[in-house]
């Protein structure tokens, strides 16, 4: 994904849960290195988020592989494809925040006509808990497992991008910008979302 169109991107999103100490060594679309977006802290005392892209990526259907340095309790993830993206800066303007409780910090954008803000939140709490992002938002994909875990990416068109919870668990987000090149951004292949247990690779 995406299989047809000019200046192609893919961007995933990862979560890891009970990592335990565990890293993210490497993430490969199709046999190709993905590109990590932004530097990542962990959440809380063993959550993990990371966030990458892969400009021009293999057409047709591909293994999305993720591999950490250790087994971990379980991992989610968001995959999804675009078009008439700059191929030059495939993520501009990277941003992390973290924090605890039931809002995210915002993240903001200054977006020209035709870009796009992509962003996404990983979260986890003791309780069931779910996760609902502001109306300026398209939900591009959400992967939640309604227990204590929860995982969300939209995307803006007004350079803001924001999420609240039902409880108040550990959570991580992540946005950048999508600069268009060719009219405008556009999402390519359905997204797609994962959500694995007891996990050393990922595909």
């Amino acid at each position: 994904m995406p299989e047809t169109g000019e200046r192609r991107e893919v961007g995933a999103s990862i979560g890891l849960f009970d990592a335990g100490g565990a890293n993210v060594n490497s993430v490969t679309y199709g046999g190709e290195a993905m590109t990590q977006v932004v530097t990542q802290g962990a959440i809380g005392t063993t959550g993990l988020k990371r966030d990458y892209v892969l400009v021009d990526p293999p057409s047709g259907n591909n293994n999305l592989v993720v591999n950490a340095s250790a087994a971990i309790d379980e991992a989610v993830l968001a995959i999804s494809g675009w078009t008439d993206v700059d191929q030059t800066t495939p993520a501009a303007n990277p941003s992390t925040q973290n924090g605890n409780g039931n809002t995210s910090t915002a993240h903001t954008a200054t977006l020209s006509e035709g870009d796009v803000l992509i962003g996404s939140i990983y979260t986890f709490s003791g309780d069931a808990h779910s996760i609902t992002p502001s109306d300026n938002q398209t939900a591009e994909r959400e992967a939640t497992d309604g227990d204590e875990s929860g995982f969300a990416q939209q995307y803006s068109t007004d350079g803001t991008m924001n999420w609240t919870m039902t409880d108040t668990p550990d959570w991580q987000s992540t946005a950048f910008r999508l600069i268009h090149d060719g009219g405008e951004v556009v999402a390519g292949q359905s997204p797609r979302s994962m959500h694995h247990r007891r996990m050393l690779g990922m595909s």
